[in-house]
């Protein structure tokens, strides 16, 4: 009987550890899964990705230009000092610099595209790991924690990919660099805000129209811009286009009560690289 009853008495603390190694695995697991809701919750959210959804469209909206810059500048001194005198210019082989244009041209169509996809697979993957953790999924921590260091990467990569970056320099731009003495060159891709019109101060009159015209988060600078409109109602359509220096016009001799169509873009320059959008606005004249 004593022996019987020391072996009931052993077996108790076998029991009790077995419990709390059961609670310490679900309080790892409830651990585990609280570390990936804080990542779905804090820093790959629903409202940061609308928030770069927003980012990567007005992207596609602005202007990219090529600048040439000195390579001797240090990053702190790029907006006040790298920017190159006018005068560079008349050194630099043409036919190489376009060859650049075309390069910054394909860079900057590559980078929206990669913006796209990406943004595209952070919004599958998110959808899929909060599948993962809210809908009972079975799948071990190391399949939930790959999904997690996965889209941490993708996120990384996207971030980077925001900024335009430096243009790598393929061909010596400078055609004969005894004539004068040339500091080395780097050139980087800058962006201008889309420019959009006044929706407020654009106005249709019965013969003619004002419209006005901004950048987006920008002051407008003294720039050229180019207008163009036409007449949406009639088959031969009237139009018509104009150069711009300045943020606003007036165009006159229009047709009274018909609707007319405006689309502005800033005007081609040599060191414009893309601008595949415009911005345009509709205006009915009075009767």
């Amino acid at each position: 009987m004593a022996a019987g009853g020391g072996n009931m008495q052993s077996s108790a603390p076998c029991l009790v550890e077995e419990e709390q190694t059961a609670e310490d695995m679900m309080a790892v697991a409830q651990r585990r899964k609280w570390l990936v809701s804080k990542f779905l919750r804090e820093e790959l959210s629903e409202s940061f990705l609308k928030r770069q959804q927003g980012k990567v469209e007005q992207l596609r909206r602005c202007s990219f230009y090529m600048e040439i810059l000195s390579g001797q500048a240090e990053p702190e001194e790029e907006e006040l000092q790298s920017r190159l005198p006018i005068s560079v210019f008349q050194f630099i082989d043409p036919e190489k610099f376009q060859r650049m244009k075309n390069m910054a041209a394909s860079q900057t169509k590559l980078q929206l595209l990669l913006l796209e996809k990406l943004l595209e697979q952070l919004e599958r993957g998110r959808a899929a790991l909060v599948g993962m953790v809210t809908g009972g999924d079975s799948c071990g921590w190391g399949r939930l924690w790959q999904g997690v260091s996965h889209l941490h990467r993708l996120q990384k990569d996207f971030l980077h990919l925001l900024v335009p970056r430096r243009l790598h320099l393929k061909h010596q731009l400078v055609a004969n660099t005894s004539a004068a003495k040339i500091p080395p060159l780097r050139l980087g891709l800058r962006l201008r805000n889309p420019v959009v019109f006044d929706r407020a101060g654009s106005v249709a009159f019965r013969d003619r129209v004002s419209l006005a015209w901004r950048s987006l988060g920008q002051p407008c600078p003294p720039e050229k811009y180019e207008l163009g409109f036409r007449l949406r109602e009639e088959e031969e359509a009237e139009q018509g286009a104009v150069s711009v220096s300045g943020n606003h016009l007036e165009i006159h001799n229009l047709l009274s009560d018909r609707l007319y169509e405006f689309h502005l873009r800033r005007a081609d320059t040599h060191m414009l690289v893309y601008q595949a959008w415009h911005d345009s606005i509709t205006l009915r004249t009075c009767p």
